[in-house]
Parts: structure tokens; sequence; C-alpha cells
């Protein structure tokens, strides 16, 4: 009893310092509403969740600069074969503020059929951003870490986390780990979390010039990877903590982008474990509302996770996400949204994996095109601020690229079924619905560049721009094979190389933040044809490698990553992103020492054997 008195003393004393800066240090009309509230009687932890946490909306404040656009490679025209007047994603806000002149944009506004003003978020990029939230004025992350006492370097770190990371990713509740990071509580923050989210972010820093160097031990990156290590052996061993699942899913996500899963997936099967002992899953009463919520959202982000991955759960979690007032909040919403979707493709992964001894299970037509109906109405079922027209960050972005590749998947394994009728639909209208979700998901991949760029931070993206790439690259094939004469393509060449070469541009700049993209993009690259090499060598930023560097590289990748695959059934083994590594460092080797013409030979038969 008293050490919990002794903490609620804490956060008042921690509340009332917040509200005593926020009256310093805004302006006039702001601290006289402030002080309007208090004469009224209004809750002192409600106003200073207003104030240092409130709406994403609000918290995500972007620098004064003109209206700006990035521009695609290449070609700059968005490719003919998206402009469909089906197409909801060109009538979203997003692509009339920065794809349409502004003659033509008022014109199409006529569509939408809310307000059209051109907010900010929607004229400027999100690198242009910053987090808004007075407790990184205050916290002192030096008290958590010992690699390094410097609190305005990691301060800035740690923002980072939260600006690029936290919201599609994140393992644990923000305000709970900051609130508890400036009181010294352990209870939501701990030496281990604060260290792991600390390497996750150093890939988010530009300022560290090796920052994707994840094996070299003079990095802070691989500093604070270490420490969180140490740590982990020491907290796992004594006890199981919330504060260790959070940090194993965190540490999950990191190894990953470092290409090394096989490493990462073992701390992720250990977040479960942990999770389990703690009854993190079932319906249990818990003692304060701060454990309600902490522990219910790190349920629910390690569900989503998982749903990344082979199944680990038989069923959907019994939590509530939230009662009604709160799922009316900005963020609570997205979690909501994104929780729906994850018990959908919970069963999806269950019905296809969930046998690790059988592996790929032989799933009856009907429950695919029972999936699809699922995915589609929660895809017509999503909040305001989730509809195509209004999607603006790119974690917004992120979901509905998750949405349209499962779509993607779902329907060509269908498609690609025995029987030519399949359940109640015929193939082709499922290849319509195949067809139609592969043109929405380079729409959004296009508008997500032309706002944003692709040199974001953004972990998930390096998925969706792999895919994107084989796309190009399966259209390049199409429409003008080897050998054939321009005349006899049926989709202009020009827009296949510019979606290949977008494509493989976002996994370079995506590579100077992250190991995996770059990693993936070697392989492309020896897959492309040589023209087309030429052409992307004018757009992207050459890495030269030195030999030490190299065989750094190829001893810690660790990865299973499938590269290049587009249905769910089909199996991966020969296209894991380790294997192709090694095949293309072999054969790199043996062109060394012979003809060309017998490289090209030798380079296509083992190409075809690892598809």
């Amino acid at each position: 009893m008293l050490e919990r008195n002794i903490k609620d003393l804490q956060r008042s004393h921690s509340a009332l310092q917040l509200l005593i800066q926020a009256l310093q240090a805004r302006d006039e009309a702001d601290a006289l509403a402030i002080v309007k509230h208090l004469r009224q009687g209004a809750d002192l932890d409600s106003i200073i969740r207003h104030l240092q946490a409130g709406d994403l909306l609000l918290q995500l404040h972007l620098a004064p600069e003109a209206r700006f656009r990035y521009e695609f490679p290449y070609r700059p025209q968005m490719p003919g074969c998206l402009l469909t007047s089906d197409n909801p994603y060109l009538r979203s806000l997003i692509y009339e503020a920065t794809f349409l002149p502004t003659e033509q944009a008022s014109q199409q506004s006529s569509y939408l059929p809310r307000n059209n003003d051109f907010k900010s978020p929607y004229l400027k990029p999100y690198m242009a951003a910053t987090v808004v939230d007075p407790r990184f004025d205050i916290i002192k992350p030096s008290q958590w870490t010992n690699v390094s006492k410097d609190d305005e370097l990691l301060r800035s770190i740690l923002k980072l986390y939260f600006l690029y990371e936290y919201h599609f990713f994140g393992a644990f509740h923000k305000d709970l780990f900051l609130d508890d990071m400036l009181s010294g509580s352990t209870e939501f923050c701990s030496s281990l979390l604060v260290n792991a989210v600390l390497a996750i972010s150093c890939n988010c820093c530009r300022n560290l010039d090796d920052r994707t160097q994840f094996w070299d031990p003079h990095t802070l990156g691989y500093k604070f990877a270490a420490e969180a290590r140490r740590l982990w052996e020491l907290e796992v061993l004594d006890r199981s903590s919330i504060t260790a699942v959070q940090a194993a899913m965190v540490m999950n996500i990191t190894y990953n982008l470092y290409a090394m899963d096989k490493v990462g997936m073992a701390y992720g099967t250990q977040a479960v474990t942990l999770a389990r002992e703690l009854k993190l899953f079932d319906s249990v009463q818990w003692r304060t509302k701060r454990e309600w919520i902490g522990y219910g959202f790190t349920a629910w982000s390690l569900y989503f996770w998982h749903e990344m991955l082979p199944p680990v759960f038989t069923s959907s979690l019994k939590r509530s996400t939230g009662n009604t007032a709160a799922r009316r909040q900005f963020r609570v919403r997205m979690v909501r949204a994104k929780c729906e979707f994850s018990i959908i493709m919970n069963h999806v992964a269950t019905d296809l994996f969930g046998d690790k001894d059988i592996g790929i299970k032989e799933v009856s037509q009907e429950k695919l095109t029972n999936y699809l109906s699922d995915l589609k109405t929660w895809y017509t079922s999503l909040p305001a601020m989730l509809v195509p027209a209004d999607i603006v960050y790119p974690f917004q972005f992120n979901l509905h690229l998750l949405y349209h590749i499962v779509a993607m998947n779902v329907s060509e394994t269908l498609v690609h079924a025995k029987d030519s009728k399949i359940s109640t639909q015929p193939r082709g209208h499922i290849q319509l619905i195949s067809d139609q979700s592969r043109r929405y998901f380079e729409t959004i991949m296009r508008l997500y560049y032309l706002r944003h760029g692709f040199a974001v931070p953004d972990g998930h993206m390096s998925h969706a721009l792999v895919l994107l790439s084989y796309q190009g690259l399966t259209m390049r094939q199409t429409v003008s094979p080897p050998g054939s004469s321009p005349t006899s393509v049926n989709m202009p060449l020009e827009e296949a190389r510019s979606t290949l070469v977008l494509g493989t541009k976002g996994l370079d700049e995506q590579g100077a933040n992250y190991y995996l993209p770059l990693a993936v993009l070697r392989v492309i690259q020896n897959e492309m044809w040589p023209e087309d090499r030429n052409l992307l060598q004018q757009y992207i930023k050459q890495r030269e490698e030195d030999e030490e560097t190299r065989q750094q590289r190829e001893t810690y990748m660790r990865s299973q990553y499938p590269v290049g695959l587009n249905t769910l059934t089909r199996r991966s083994d020969g296209r894991r992103l380790d294997r192709l590594q090694k095949g293309f460092v072999t054969l790199a080797k043996e062109k060394a020492q012979t003809p060309a013409s017998s490289f090209v030979s030798h380079y296509g038969n083992i190409y075809e054997s690892s598809s």
C-alpha cells in the first residue's frame, strides 16, 4: 500500500510539473484556456493528458514550408493502367494535393463528399514532422541505459521511434511508457525496453551514417542492441514482466530489419511464452485501469504482429479493445481496425499453416472465398479517418497496403486452384479481384512516394517495395520478353520500367535506414536485365562494399525472408533471402572465371531451380 501511495505521489508531482511548464511555455490564449478549465473544476489528469498526448493529429506538427511533392523517377506520369474510374485512391485528397494541377484539382474535388481544403499534412512530407510532447523535454533516458549519458541525444533518438516506427508496430502504450520513464516507475518502463527501443530508433537517425551496419560493435545501434541482449538474459531468468514481452517484440522487429529474422523470431516466440505466463490473453480483472490499458494494448499488439508470421494463436483474443468513448479517438480507431484485420488474418494463417508438421495445408476453396468476403467487409467498414479518400500518414497507407497484399495473395491462391470453378465464384471474377488489388496497391505506393518519398524510415515499407519491384519485373517480362520486338508489347514498356525503377529506388532509399531492403535490392538487381540495371544506376546511390564488409554481411545474415512470392501456398524454400544471397555470391565468383555467355546460361539455370 505504501509503495502504491508513493507512486501516486510521484505521478501527481510529474503532472504538476507539466502543468507549470505548459503555463510558462504556451501563448497567452492557451494559458488562459488552461486556467479556465482548472477554475471550472476539470480533472488535472485529463488536462495534462490533453496537453501532452491528446489526439495524434495534434501531436504531429509539420514544420512550415512551401507546398512540396516528390516526382516519379524515370517517367513522371501516373501509369495509364492505374487511371481507372473505379480507383478510389484517385478520388482522394492526397492525390489532388500532390498530383493534379491546381485547376484540375478544383474540378476533381467535386467528387469528394467531404471538405476538400488542402490542409498541412496533405501538402507536406512526413519527414517534415516532429513529435510535440512536453514529456520529452524533461525525461532522462540516461537513467535507463549505460550506453550514453547524453540526454539530449537520447531524447532525439527516442523521438524518432515514436515518429516513424511506433504507429504501425507499436508494442506498448506510449503514454504509460513515457509517464513511467518520467516518474521512475518500472511498471511499464524498464532498462531492457528502453535499450531495445533505442536500438531500433538508431535506424531512423539520418545523422548516423553507419546505422545499417548492425554487425559493427562501434555503431550506436549495436551498443544499444548488445545492452538490450544483456538485460534480456538477466530479466527473463529472473521473472516474467510486461516490459519483457514488449522488449521482445521490439527486438523481434529490429532483427528482422537487420535481415536476421531467424534470430528475431526467437524473441517473438519468447514474447508469446512470457505473455502466456502473465495470462495476457485471458479475460482477467486487472487491479487498476492502467494495467487494463497497458496489458490490453500489448496483448493486441502481439496478436497483430504474429499474424505477419506463422500462427501461434489458434483463436481470436477475448479482450475488449476499449469502451465506446475511447473508440472515438483517432489512435484507438486505428488500433481497433488493425485488431479486426488481424482476426481475419489469424483465420487464414491457422487454416494454411496451423500444423507445423504438415507444412502448407490444403484449404477448401469455399473457405478462401469466404476470407475474401470477410476482407472486403472489413475494408468497406473502415472508420472515416481510414477511408481511401482521407489517408495521408504513412501508417494509414501501410494498413491499406497490407489489406491489398493479403487480398492479392488469397485471390491468387484461388486463381491457381485446380478446379475451373472456385466455390460459387467463377475464376474470372476472382482474377478481377486480384487485378484490382494489384492496381490499387501500386496506386497507394505511388501516392505514398509523391507525398512522403521513400527515404522516410518505415520498417513495413520494405516488404511493400519488394512486392512493387517484382510487380515491375513481371510486367517487364510480359511486355517485352528477351528477343521480342517493341511493337509486340501488350502494355507500354516504359510503364513497366517505371514501376520497376520506382520499387528498386525505394529499396535503395530504405536501404539507407535498414539492412533488409538493401540485401533484397542486391538480389533483385541480379535478376534484372543488363539494360534495366544500367537504367537503375541513374536513380540510386551505389554503395560499394569492401571485402571485409561483404564478409561480415555474409557471416551475420540469417534471413528466411521469402523474396518475390505472390501466393500463399507456393513453397518458398528456394527463394529465402539468405540462400539467394549465397547463390549470387557463388555466381559472382564464377563470373570472374567464365565467359559471359556461360555465366548467363548458368544464372538462368540457378534462377529456375530456386523459383
